[in-house]
C-alpha cells in the first residue's frame, strides 16, 4: 500500500500483483514505456517481476530487505535495491539514477540473456551448483575449470556436469 501512495511527475503507479500476464497489454506497454520498474517483494523475499523487468531491458528496482542477489551478476550495475523502510524515497532515488538508466537496462537484459535465458540457464546454473559443491569438497579449481571449457568447446556440458554431480555426491 504504501508503494501505491508514491506519487511523480513522470510516473504511473499501477497495482500489477494479480492477475497478469505476459499477454496484458497495458501492462506490457507501460513496462516498455518505463526506465525504471518496482520489483517489491513477494510472497518470499523476491518475486518473478525481477526477471520480468530484466528480460525487458528496464532497471528492477528491488524492495526488499531479505532479497539475496544470485552470485554470478554485477546488480549493482543494472539495478537498485531499496530498503523496504525507504520506500517514500523511491522518487528521488530514481531521479538521481536517470542519467544512467539506459545503461542499466541495456545491462539488465545483458545480464538476463546470459544468466536466465533458456540459452543461457543451463551453463548459469550449472556453474552456481559447481559453485557449491567447491565449497564443501576440496578440489582442484583450475583442473575443473579446465575441464569445464573443454566440454563446452566439444558440447559435452550435459555429461560434463553430470559426471561432476556424481563426483560430489558419491555416485
Amino acid at each position: 500500500q504504501e508503494i501505491l501512495r508514491l506519487q511523480h511527475i513522470r510516473a504511473i503507479i499501477k497495482d500489477q500483483s494479480s492477475n497478469q500476464s505476459d499477454k496484458d497489454a497495458d501492462y506490457m506497454k507501460i513496462l516498455f514505456r518505463s526506465k525504471f520498474v518496482l520489483a517489491p517483494r513477494g510472497l518470499g523475499p523476491s518475486s518473478w517481476r525481477l526477471f520480468e523487468i530484466m528480460r525487458a531491458g528496464r532497471v528492477p528496482v528491488i524492495i526488499s530487505d531479505a532479497w539475496v542477489p544470485p552470485k554470478g551478476l554485477e546488480w549493482n550495475k543494472f539495478s537498485i535495491h531499496i530498503p523496504e523502510h525507504s520506500i517514500n524515497e523511491i522518487p528521488m532515488v530514481l531521479e538521481l539514477y536517470e542519467p544512467e538508466s539506459e545503461k542499466m537496462g541495456k545491462r539488465a537484459r545483458t545480464e538476463w540473456e546470459r544468466c536466465f535465458s533458456y540459452s543461457g540457464s543451463f551453463a548459469w546454473m550449472a556453474q552456481r551448483l559447481i559453485e557449491i559443491a567447491d565449497a564443501s569438497v576440496d578440489i582442484n579449481p583450475p583442473n575443473l575449470f579446465n575441464a569445464w571449457r573443454e566440454a563446452l568447446k566439444g558440447s559435452q556440458v550435459f555429461y560434463f556436469f553430470r559426471e561432476q554431480v556424481a563426483v560430489r555426491i558419491g555416485k
